[in-house]
């Protein structure tokens, strides 16, 4: 493996995350033409990757621009169009190189993991949680911007450990749910420990029945023991430091759904539905807090279906039932975040998604 190009994607890793997170247009239009000569230097590899997943690029290709029907009602959708088209062929330019893919997303997973936590550490938690570190780590995002892209990459990065290495990505997994806890967010904290949950549970059943049985036997009465003895304290700190005790249900992304679906008639269940006259365009500056209903507000059901049912067809692929459960758990965990927050369909960090589908569906 060539570390110049693994050196090298780290660096592009970098640019696409940071520039996401602080939505600068100079490091996002820097990811996007660096990866653009990288499709054109690469281009043999390029070819061969894009053949084996040409048939998958037409149906995407047929759903995204299914899109352009909604431009007399939003004149951004061209503009959508043609990001998540680049997005499409730079995830497929990634998946081309597999192993330098996967060393160069886990490099800079780690190094933004390291600089989270030390920025947070060196902040300091006196104020805790009033004051909470990750709201003033960048100006244009929130607490819960920097934890949901925290657990995204995490699903990413520990699917992808698990089809290289056939491992389980315990220590980002637990640097992911400290991340979770210092941002003080009920969606952040739940999906940290669902991923760390079907983490050690997919190790579990992989050993044989019996190590399987005296495991679960001896977390189910350590469990017990501690709820039984501690459960006061711990009821105490979760109420304490983070929300989780006022109910995973929020009440406005609740209204914005059912106003969304209340708006939506036949053309709209087809072609989308505009955020006219709803809470989202009225209180929430065009904001859904949710990427299901921006990808169908935007794209039409068409894509939607694609985003969902794509990821689930390949996963169920695999004749390990371990491997299974293991991938459609973590997909389940993000879909669970996604509905919360509008960190994908589309953003740039679909590429991320999109790659790991890819690679995992040309697995030889």
């Amino acid at each position: 493996m060539n570390k110049k190009k693994v050196a090298y994607n780290t660096f592009l890793h970098l640019l696409l995350i940071v520039g996401f997170a602080t939505s600068n247009p100079i490091l996002i239009g820097a990811f996007i033409l660096l990866s653009l000569i990288t499709i054109l230097k690469n281009f043999v590899e390029y070819q061969k990757t894009y053949s084996n997943v040409k048939y998958i690029a037409y149906i995407y290709m047929f759903c995204v621009l299914f899109s352009l029907f909604n431009f007399l009602r939003n004149d951004f959708i061209t503009f959508h169009v043609i990001l998540v088209l680049i997005y499409f062929f730079i995830a497929i330019q990634f998946s081309s190189q597999k192993l330098v893919y996967y060393y160069s997303f886990k490099y800079s997973f780690i190094i933004l993991q390291i600089f989270v936590i030390g920025y947070a550490i060196n902040f300091g938690f006196g104020s805790f949680p009033v004051i909470v570190p990750f709201d003033l780590l960048i100006e244009s995002s929130s607490a819960n911007g920097i934890t949901s892209y925290a657990v995204f990459l995490q699903i990413n990065y520990s699917i992808l450990k698990y089809h290289f290495e056939k491992k389980i990505a315990y220590k980002t997994v637990l640097l992911t749910c400290i991340i979770a806890l210092m941002g003080y967010g009920r969606g952040s904290i739940l999906s940290s420990f669902l991923i760390l949950f079907i983490s050690l549970f997919a190790y579990l059943i992989s050993r044989n029945k019996f190590n399987f049985l005296f495991y679960i036997t001896v977390i189910i009465l350590l469990g017990t023991y501690l709820l039984n003895y501690y459960f006061d304290s711990i009821f105490y700190f979760i109420k304490a430091n983070t929300k989780l005790t006022a109910g995973l249900v929020d009440s406005a992304r609740k209204l914005i759904l059912l106003e969304y679906l209340n708006l939506m008639d036949g053309f709209g269940l087809l072609f989308g539905v505009g955020y006219e006259n709803s809470i989202v365009e009225s209180k929430f500056n065009g904001n859904p807090h949710n990427s299901f209903i921006r990808a169908h507000h935007i794209f039409g059901l068409p894509y939607l279906l694609f985003v969902i049912f794509y990821p689930i067809k390949v996963f169920f692929k695999n004749r390990n039932k371990t491997t299974v459960f293991f991938n459609i758990g973590l997909l389940l965990v993000l879909f669970f975040r996604a509905f919360s927050e509008p960190i994908i369909f589309p953003t740039l960090l679909d590429i991320y998604i999109l790659t790991t589908i890819i690679i995992i569906d040309n697995k030889k």
